[in-house]
């Protein structure tokens, strides 16, 4: 019996090499053909899984030092090569918060449910201004008069609140008027998406991510949106189905909402840069290969932002028109639905908000950026200023 599993796990271990050494030759076979070069390893102390990224990303997180993702692009350059846990999956990964939204599903499932939300988002920046403009008064009411000190990442998330419910379901969830229900919500959402980023991190090895109080959180945020789409479904029953700039550009640019996307190759192509030591060669991709796309050190680029790339400087707008350089929200068939939204209630609230001010004043003690990573990043102080009228 010793015997016969001895000569099992030999015969295994035998065959697993040979299958790794015919793949690697086959690799570098369609790398001639192609006239490919491979990008430059990433060098990780695990070889195998890339554990070593994902423990050191959860220190950076905790500790909030800097980023990250944007290390090996300074010391690689803007294509590089690694080994990690992570896969394609989204769906299995994130279903527990985004359900069968389309940020997690492909296919049909997608082009169906891009088909149902893209008519809503095409005139809803423009329809929407009367209720934008009613919950942006109230959002003012709740400012100091007198220029002291206020935080106001937790107002504008209320804010934020009140109008996307509104927008959903019809009805505001009053998180300007009701603060205590709205934090408890903003606080299982905001852990919900801290999880899903980890276990984005940990792709096929989600299994290790053990944490109740995620799964609870999930729940949370699910069975509110849940409870508020019945209540919408029977308001529209009872009314018989009735239907009735440069500024904005630099932040998304230095500080990206969304750090990271990826994407799974499905045939094997050829992409005409981004290969051999200095990117510039063509690379080759393989079918199952995952691109990960570094949105934070696409912004920061100074081949194109120029040297100054890790300043906030708004005037490099004057002259600077990105394309596919700056994707804060995405890009083609995949771009964010909300996109002209965002921008047009920043651009409204923003407004409203400096003519009744003199000048705004930095409050915060700490100058250096510090960030909180969840499934996005937002700074971990808040915006701590001083209104001045």
């Amino acid at each position: 019996m010793a015997q016969a599993s001895f000569f099992l796990v030999s015969a295994t271990l035998i065959l697993f090499t040979l299958w790794r050494t015919g793949s690697y030759f086959s690799y570098r076979s369609k790398l001639c053909r192609n006239n490919c070069l491979p990008p430059p390893p990433y060098t990780q102390k695990d070889p195998f899984l890339g554990l070593d990224s994902f423990f050191a990303f959860i220190i950076c997180q905790r500790t909030l030092s800097a980023p990250l993702w944007t290390l090996p692009g300074r010391l690689f350059g803007p294509t590089y090569q690694k080994r990690k846990c992570l896969q394609g999956l989204r769906y299995d990964i994130a279903e527990n918060l985004w359900g069968n939204g389309i940020v997690v599903v492909d296919s049909p499932h997608w082009k169906h449910g891009r088909a149902l939300i893209r008519v809503a988002f095409d005139v809803v920046y423009i329809a929407n201004m009367d209720r934008l403009k009613k919950h942006t008064d109230t959002f003012l009411e709740l400012l100091p008069k007198d220029g002291s000190t206020v935080n106001l990442a937790p107002l504008f998330k209320r804010l934020i609140l009140d109008t996307s419910s509104e927008f959903i379901f019809r009805k505001a969830m009053g998180a300007l008027e009701n603060s205590q229900e709205c934090e408890d919500f903003m606080s299982a959402f905001e852990y919900a998406q801290r999880g899903t980023g980890i276990r984005s991190i940990l792709g096929r090895l989600k299994i290790l991510h053990r944490d109740q109080k995620w799964w609870d959180a999930c729940k949370r945020v699910t069975d509110y949106s849940d409870e508020h789409v019945k209540m919408a479904l029977k308001r529209l029953e009872n009314s018989d189905r009735k239907l009735e700039s440069q500024e904005k550009g630099e932040p998304h640019r230095l500080t990206t909402i969304a750090t990271v996307n990826m994407r799974q190759c499905v045939a094997s192509t050829v992409l005409p840069s981004g290969g051999g030591p200095d990117g510039r060669s063509p690379l080759y991709i393989e079918k199952g290969d995952v691109v990960e796309l570094q949105y934070r050190q696409m912004g920061r680029d100074k081949t194109f932002w120029g040297e100054d790339a890790n300043l906030f400087k708004p005037d490099r707008w004057e002259s600077i028109r990105p394309g596919w350089e700056y994707t804060p929200f995405g890009g083609g068939p995949r771009t964010c639905p909300g996109q002209r939204l965002v921008f047009t209630e920043c651009a409204y609230v923003l407004v409203t908000l400096l003519r009744m001010l003199d000048h705004i004043e930095n409050r915060d003690p700490e100058i250096e950026w510090k960030e909180e990573f969840r499934l996005t990043a937002q700074s971990k102080n808040g915006c701590v200023v001083g209104l001045i009228p």
